[in-house]
């Protein structure tokens, strides 16, 4: 047996009869179970117990094994010194702490057996999605009640990558970095943040009107321009870059560090950034924590809008390689993916920073219109049985899947908790 499983009793209630005692003979109370910490130090805090007849609140800690407190070295943390109670499958060593005997409450006499024999044949599960067998019998309510949490959640992660650029505490540059990092799509994701964190906001004030010194200064710091001049093209480029790189003593990225393979030519780093210069240049995107998710779209549509054509990237994917004709505007698909992966992540940003709640209402209606996107991983739940109606719930299911599902995290899903009854 595991501690997150004792963990797992402990936080639902599972294993409180009516009458508990402690090792030592004392009735025990729980009036609080507490809350679960994910970090570290004990594992529940302002826990409430009373033990004959006295209240005790603070922390409560779970183990296999009594012993298990020295093992751990909680004894030489002082961290530890505020725990109420010590929660074990079996007391087989007393503790003591700062001086006092720790009151110990062992667990192997309540535990329910055959509901642990059915978290295990959910644990050791051979599918992707462990619950795949039992899903469609999961609540609708569950199961949306999970996709919300998860969706946030991957919408926090993103939203802690952009803290990392908050140089100037201008949002118009943690907004540009958000495009940025959402750009490159999930095989070129670190290049295009290490690009975002090079490139000087300042800078590109300075010379956005000359769309020219744009292109050399995105392609020169990411590197492309150390490459052997193929044409006319590139070759103003590595000029202008030359002058940029001398005036504002700027450095390039290793251009092997750009993906190229398993790759469709679109979605190239190259062509990319191409494309971003152009958003960079004509953005013109205005947002306040009262606007509605009507007026965000359509000034995102207006901000989104690249031109059909490019004298140079329209002709080409990747330099000096010339290619049949192709369009240069964003597709639909990736508009909706900037949105999701930049735009969104940006609001929770701004509610991060400013504790508005106004964006965290827009990113959840804003993320209910957007399309429902399809993957390898969309599609594992959907053959189960799973429908999404849009891009919340499949944002939701992509946090699902890579923090809990893969881990086989169970005892962390309001999914699997519903199932394990």
């Amino acid at each position: 047996m595991q501690e997150d499983y004792l963990q797992f009793l402990w936080q639902n209630k599972k294993v409180i009869p009516n009458q508990l005692f402690l090792v030592d003979g004392r009735e025990l109370i729980i009036e609080d179970v507490g809350w679960l910490n994910s970090f570290s130090g004990p594992d529940f805090f302002n826990g409430s117990v009373i033990i004959d007849g006295i209240k005790w609140s603070g922390n409560i800690e779970i183990h296999i094994n009594s012993s298990d407190w020295y093992n751990h070295k909680h004894h030489l943390d002082r961290s530890y010194d505020n725990v109420v109670l010590h929660v074990v499958l079996k007391h087989d060593k007393e503790v003591n702490v700062q001086g006092r005997t720790l009151p110990t409450l062992e667990l192997q006499n309540h535990i329910e057996y055959n509901h642990y024999e059915s978290y295990l044949k959910l644990h050791k599960s051979l599918g992707e999605i462990p619950c795949h067998k039992s899903i469609s019998s999961v609540s609708n309510e569950v199961f949306q009640k999970q996709l919300d949490i998860s969706f946030f959640q991957r919408l926090q992660n993103k939203a802690l990558d952009l803290f990392g650029n908050d140089k100037s505490n201008h949002p118009k540059e943690i907004l540009f970095a958000a495009l940025i990092q959402a750009i490159g799509g999930k095989v070129n994701k670190h290049p295009f943040q290490e690009l975002s964190k090079r490139l000087n906001f300042r800078i590109i004030e300075q010379i956005k009107w000359n769309q020219n010194l744009l292109e050399a200064l995105f392609f020169g710091i990411s590197g492309f321009l150390s490459l052997p001049i193929e044409d006319a093209y590139q070759k103003q480029l590595h000029m202008d870059w030359q002058f940029l790189k001398h005036k504002y003593k700027l450095s390039e990225m290793q251009v092997s560090t750009w993906k190229f393979g398993g790759v469709r030519p679109p979605n190239f780093p190259s062509f990319r950034i191409a494309q971003l210069v152009i958003l960079v240049k004509n953005w013109n995107f205005l947002i306040s924590e009262d606007s509605s998710s009507d007026m965000v779209l359509e000034n995102l549509k207006q901000s989104l809008q690249l031109p059909d054509k490019h004298i140079y990237w329209s002709y080409h994917y990747s330099f000096g390689k010339i290619s049949k004709q192709h369009l240069f505007k964003l597709s639909k698909p990736t508009k909706e993916l900037l949105i999701i992966n930049g735009i969104l992540p940006y609001l929770v940003y701004l509610h991060q920073t400013t504790e508005k709640m106004g964006y965290l209402d827009l990113v959840e209606e804003l993320a209910e219109i957007l399309t429902a996107e399809k993957n390898s991983i969309t599609k594992k739940f959907s053959s189960h049985g799973v429908k999404f109606s849009n891009a919340k719930s499949t944002q939701g299911a992509l946090e699902l899947y890579d923090s809990l599902c893969k881990n086989k995290n169970c005892l962390r899903c309001e999914i699997g908790g519903y199932l394990l009854g």
